[in-house]
């Protein structure tokens, strides 16, 4: 959430790749979490 509220500051040029960049990472992360997470309840 603080993530959403930094965003309005930056200037638009930087707004939509910092949005992709950020979700991208986030995805990334679950991900990763996830199969580790599936990985370790030995399915």
């Amino acid at each position: 959430m603080l993530a959403c509220n930094i965003i309005f500051y930056i200037p638009d040029r930087f707004n939509i790749f910092i949005f992709f960049f950020g979700k991208s990472f986030f995805y990334s992360y679950f991900a990763e979490s996830f199969l580790l997470t599936y990985r370790d309840n030995g399915f």
